[in-house]
Formats: C-alpha cells, structure tokens, sequence
C-alpha cells in the first residue's frame, strides 16, 4: 500500500494509495459474494443472531427481521478492536482502529500508534513510508517481547533509523481533542510525563471475538474467557454449530481461517482426519516491515531451554547475493534443528522475501522432513531460498 509515482507529493501518493485501497477492497468483496451466490448458495446482507441451537434471526438495514433455521451453522463473525480505558481515548474524533484509519482521505503529517503488536508495527512502516511522523508507544517494558532480544532489537534498530521514533515502557494516560489535534499525555516508567500532539491516533492494542451481538444465551454454546469453546473440528458444545476465523479467538490470520475452513469442510463432507491440532500446531507468521519478519515453530531462547539438543544456522543478509542484488541488506536467517531428529523445529527470517521462504520451511516441518531435504533441493539463482543450503551446512551447536 505504501507504494509510490516518482515525481508526485506524499501526500499524492497517500490519496492514490487510498483510492486503489478502496477499489481493491471493492472488487475482492464482489468477488467474494460471487463466488458464494454463483455457487446456489442464498446470501442475506443484516445482523444474524441466535434465537436458539439451531435457529437464527436475521435483521436486514431496514429493521425488517426474519427468522432461519440451519441443520449446520458455522460462525464466523471476525474479531473487534479491543479499546483500551484511557480518559478520552473513546470519544476522541482523532482516534481511529486499523480498519478506520485507511479510510483517511488525507495523509496525517504525525502520527501516534498505541500498541507495538504486528498491527501497529505494520502501520508504523506504511505510514512512516508515506512521509507521516511516526510515534509507536508500547506499555511492555521490552520491545517484541514475545521475540528474543536479538530480534527485537534489530528489528527497532532499522524502524529508528528509518525516522519512527519507539516509546517503551509507556502508558498513554489521557488523550484530547484540541484545535491542534489530539493532545496525548504519557507516563513513562522514569516518572517523566510526556506530551505529544498528533493529527491521528491508531489505536492497535489487539482484538477480540466479535460475538457480543450473536445472543448466545439463547443457545447451549459454552465460552470460557469470552471465548467459544470448540473440539479439535471446531464444533462448539452444540452439535453441528462450529466457529472459525478471528471469532474463534488464537492467532488472528487470514492463513488460520482458511485452515479453518479446510477442517470444518472435511468433518461435513470428507473423512473427518484433519483438525486443529494436525493442521495448526505449527503455522508460519510474517510482520510485513519493509523488510519482512517471518517466524515459525520454537525461537533460539525456547530452544535453548527445550531440552533438546539444538543446532543452529545462522546467516546475515548482508553475506547472500539476493540482498546484495536487491540493496536490502537488513536482517538475517535463522534455523533451528533438533541434532538427534534431525528436524527442523525453528525459524526466524528477517530478510528480502521472507514470506515466501518461510513456507518452504512449513513444509518441510509439516511432513517431518529431515532438514537435509532443504539442502539437497535444486533452487533457482539468485534468490533468498538458496541460502538455505549454506545456512544449514553449516551448523554450530547452540549454547
């Protein structure tokens, strides 16, 4: 989405990135619902909510309702942002989730972005692209603490440098709606109170199941947590009622609710011999930065306390022709490998075309391959892939 016309403004840039946005937007929904109503399937645009197990009441945009009843419901109603209780922050015209925020007609020239998850890192480099002045406020002590040390502090290192200026250890405490923007106080752990004055505010603290309008009172569907319970196909406490996609809660990717799918539709029509935890117990996930981060399976720190006995291949991007062709010569490769198995059991990519190698390593993890089976492939040249026959040829012991 960042994209941009050599010659055009930022600003330019930003509308045009908007507008083909919308129409991207626009034709992937039609084709979605084509793709639905061509195939026999009756599609009704309103809110559906239960009214019992297997019945569902459906008020359409004129307030009109009508009632249904399905031998199979599947639920999939997505997740919501979650908003955090900071004075303000709710009722603040400047405040937008990520969803709203790609509805501004103008480019925001600051930006303020609550929250250092995948959401907010994302948006920080497309808006930071686009010529936006960026401030990434994260509450945790650490930055990426679900990532090592190492990682995350790449990963800020590059985000710094490129003008994105990263607040740890942050508690926004207060927002307001001036005639200069929105005015936001922050606590810092040190005990310095911080004022920044922003045109937007992204608030990107995560999500939750959007099930509050679903009525599930009406049912015997059980929740623990606000979440839905599901066996391992995805069928809730009610027979033939399953859940699938971001409402079901977990990891939140486009790649989980196609999985999902593919579970739900063997159990109905097929076998019945795939299931969560078959086809979900190691999935790859990418932070699309402008180098992208991609991760699958156990980290180094994991590994290290796993109890296995762990190699590790490690390469800089700066040391693969690929970066050096491309000019990005951020990052690194990282695999890890049970020495006695000889499986692969960890990955973390940091470099050109991370998205697409990461797969390679799914598969390879997937079917149980030894890791030779990466090393004794035939890849193309030059491309990122291809390091992975060094890297892994060359496999210390981690300690």
């Amino acid at each position: 989405m960042s994209k941009k016309t050599p010659g055009q403004s930022p600003r330019e840039n930003y509308r045009n990135a908007i507008t083909e946005k919308e129409w991207t937007v626009e034709t992937l929904r039609n084709v979605g619902y084509h793709m639905i109503a061509d195939g026999g399937a009756k599609v009704i645009n309103g809110v559906g909510s239960f009214i019992g197990n297997h019945q569902v009441r459906v008020t359409s945009p004129n307030g009109e309702s009508k009632d249904y009843e399905g031998t199979r419901i599947i639920i999939n109603t997505g997740s919501k942002p979650i908003m955090p209780n900071i004075d303000g922050l709710a009722s603040n015209k400047r405040v937008f989730d990520s969803a709203g925020i790609m509805n501004l007609k103008e480019l925001p020239d600051k930006l303020v972005i609550i929250g250092a998850g995948a959401i907010g890192l994302e948006f920080a480099t497309i808006y930071n692209n686009f010529g936006s002045k960026v401030t990434l406020i994260e509450n945790a002590q650490n930055f990426m603490p679900a990532a090592t040390r190492a990682v995350a502090d790449h990963v800020r290192a590059n985000l710094e440098a490129s003008g994105i200026r990263i607040l740890t250890d942050a508690k926004v405490t207060d927002v307001k709606d001036t005639d200069r923007g929105a005015d936001i106080s922050i606590n810092m752990q040190s005990g310095q109170v911080l004022n920044v004055t922003s045109d937007a505010v992204l608030v990107a603290t995560g999500r939750k199941p959007d099930i509050d309008r679903l009525n599930l009172n009406n049912t015997d569907i059980k929740l623990t947590d606000g979440r839905i319970d599901f066996n391992d196909h995805l069928e809730t406490s009610v027979p033939n009622v399953f859940v699938e996609g971001d409402v079901k809660g977990g990891p939140q990717f486009t790649s989980i609710s196609l999985s999902d799918n593919r579970i739900i539709t063997d159990y109905i029509y097929g076998d019945a011999k795939i299931g969560v935890e078959s086809e979900q117990s190691v999935f790859p996930t990418t932070v699309f930065l402008n180098t992208p981060l991609s991760r699958i399976g156990m980290t180094s720190d994991e590994a290290l306390h796993s109890g296995k006995h762990v190699g590790i291949g490690h390469l800089d991007a700066g040391d693969t022709l690929r970066s050096r062709i491309t000019g990005d010569e951020t990052g690194f490769m990282e695999v890890l490998v049970d020495l006695d198995s000889k499986l692969v059991i960890g990955a973390t990519l940091y470099i050109d075309n991370a998205e697409e190698v990461i797969n390679l390593i799914e598969l390879v993890m997937r079917e149980g391959l030894p890791y030779t089976s990466l090393m004794n492939m035939t890849y193309t040249h030059p491309v990122s892939s291809e390091m992975l026959f060094f890297l892994l040829n060359d496999l210390k012991e981690l300690k």
